[in-house]
């Protein structure tokens, strides 16, 4: 297993490469102009050759690469041109916010989807069945854009249960913090736990119809150890890759659910700097999170063998 780790770490370091590559380039090449957002529309020709001078604009591109790689593989992702700080202390700051709205929703979509995953297998072709995934298949085919709005309009505005949005750290209110997560942690929990609730339902029904399980029953267990020790363990090492591949879909749709419930985290950070046409924030926070996407992924693989001792890593 540790031979393998250290493999699979050392094969993330091309990939990651590539990532910074693609990272650092993309701003360069979406329409847009830097300067006009730092310095005016109006700016003299003066100015805009000094500012072009201090941002080393004027170099070729595979110094400017360079250089920006270079710091980047010490920690430092340069300095953002309108929030006065540096890029890293930046994401630093905004980090806790996206990890307490991803766990979040990490645990809500687990909470709702493997339960009705099983259920709905159990249950097959049932009036049960149907339900539930009628309602996985209303779950998948809405944005959370539009469920965050009617979250908001129905139990913030309506009943008043909740705020409409903002945010409160844990660390100064814990209370208050989590009642402000409450709404968003749903929006991206509800949305993806249709897909883990559709993907257990199938990897279940492939479970319960093999030979491994007709004979755990022929043995005379009981049907309670049948399912939940022998046929739950096989059926969620397929389900593993969809958590992780639904962990990363709650990163990329924080983006939009941050904007929505004005949460101060990574995707409003990044939105908003793509508006103002910060590059270096645009460019750290991307690396910061394609450089968490490969982990996961390599997390998951690592999961593999606990959950499935068939599996050997050499």
């Amino acid at each position: 297993m540790i031979q393998y780790t250290v493999r699979r770490l050392l094969a993330l370091v091309p990939m990651w490469i590539v990532v910074s590559l693609f990272t650092f380039s993309i701003m360069y090449i979406i329409p847009g102009d830097p300067l006009v957002s730092i310095l005016g529309p109006s700016a003299s020709p003066e100015a805009r050759a000094r500012m072009i001078k201090s941002m080393h604009l004027d170099d070729p591109f595979w110094v400017r690469y360079w250089k920006w790689f270079s710091g980047a593989v010490r920690g430092d992702l340069g300095e953002s041109i309108f929030l006065g700080r540096s890029v890293f202390q930046a994401i630093v700051e905004r980090l806790p916010v996206t990890l307490y709205l991803g766990i979040g929703a990490l645990v809500v979509a687990l909470a709702l989807g493997l339960p009705a995953g099983i259920i709905s297998a159990l249950k097959r072709n049932s009036a049960t069945d149907t339900a539930v995934m009628t309602v996985a298949l209303a779950g998948l085919s809405t944005p959370e854009f539009l469920l965050g709005l009617v979250l908001i309009y129905v139990f913030a505005v309506g009943l008043g249960w909740f705020p409409v949005g903002g945010y409160v750290p844990l660390t100064q209110n814990l209370l208050e913090g989590l009642r402000r997560l409450v709404m968003p942690c749903f929006t991206l929990g509800f949305i993806w736990a249709a897909l883990v609730a559709r993907m257990t339902r199938a990897t279940m029904l492939d479970v319960l119809d093999t030979d491994y399980i007709r004979t755990a029953r022929a043995k005379g267990l009981a049907e309670r150890l049948v399912i939940w020790r022998h046929a739950l363990r096989m059926a969620l090492i397929p389900v593993t890759t969809v958590i992780g591949f639904v962990v990363i879909l709650i990163v990329s749709g924080a983006f939009i659910t941050e904007i929505v419930f004005s949460l101060p985290g990574m995707g409003n950070l990044v939105v908003n700097s793509v508006l103002k046409r910060d590059y270096p924030v645009v460019q750290g926070a991307m690396l910061f999170i394609t450089t968490g996407t490969l982990l996961i992924n390599l997390l998951i693989d690592l999961l593999y063998a606990y959950l499935d001792p068939r599996i050997k890593y050499d």
